[in-house]
């Protein structure tokens, strides 16, 4: 029997905070991420430690994004 991989989940908290840094509200998120206000608030706070699959996935490609938007007015050079 192969070891299975440790797998560390992503910290949720931080990136609900570093989306709120970026300006984004609860609500923002939620209304993005198609979901209710308080399940992103219940993230934020650690009720929920987890996530559903798809939800999880939404958040991370949002912060994806939203770190390349804010990258896009400083670069100098076509991507090619």
């Amino acid at each position: 029997m192969r070891n299975a991989v440790p797998y560390d989940s992503p910290n949720w908290r931080s990136l609900i905070a570093g989306l709120k840094a970026l300006g984004w509200t609860q609500q923002a998120i939620a209304d993005a991420l198609n979901c209710s206000q308080g399940a992103i608030s219940q993230l934020h706070t650690g009720r929920h430690a987890e996530p559903t699959y798809s939800l999880g996935v939404r958040l991370l490609h949002l912060y994806a994004l939203s770190l390349i938007h804010i990258s896009e007015p400083t670069r100098r050079y076509a991507i090619s």
